[in-house]
């Protein structure tokens, strides 16, 4: 079981460049993204099946958390238009939806280190910020015009 996981994030890895390769102007596909996020996450911290079955709903929570708090942080204007008061609600505001960011993940960190090597936990950031990097990296190669 573990060999076919093996070779199917490796095959995914290996055809995604092509298969992530859209047309000009389209936009990512998201289906096509989770499944390279999926295979990326998986074979950064060497996931065995048992530990993705139990990483990856947990790992999912955090991230739709963490994009609510993040949303409901959304300006409705600008700062140089808003009053001192306003900014500094917003600042408070801020601040909160951190602390709050912060406390879901030591949530989760706390519920994957139950079940997952502290290393592979301990792993995670890198590989997220990592998984963001690449995706900026292939984003801007697609974005540049042949021979620039």
């Amino acid at each position: 079981m573990q060999q076919i996981i093996r070779s199917l994030v490796g095959l995914t890895m290996a055809f995604l460049p092509f298969i992530t390769v859209a047309q000009p102007g389209a936009g990512p596909d998201p289906e096509r993204m989770e499944a390279y996020r999926v295979a990326y996450f998986t074979k950064m911290l060497e996931l065995s099946a048992e530990e993705a079955e139990v990483f990856w709903p947990v790992f999912n929570d955090f991230v739709e958390k963490r994009r609510a708090l993040k949303d409901s942080l959304a300006m409705d204007g600008k700062l140089q238009l808003m009053a001192d008061a306003e900014v500094e609600a917003y600042l408070r505001k801020s601040l909160d939806i951190e602390q709050a960011i912060l406390d879901e993940k030591h949530k989760m960190i706390k519920q994957l280190s139950e079940v997952l090597p502290i290393r592979k936990v301990a792993m995670l950031n890198q590989v997220e910020m990592r998984f963001k990097e690449e995706l900026l990296n292939r984003l801007r190669s697609r974005r540049r015009p042949e021979g620039k």
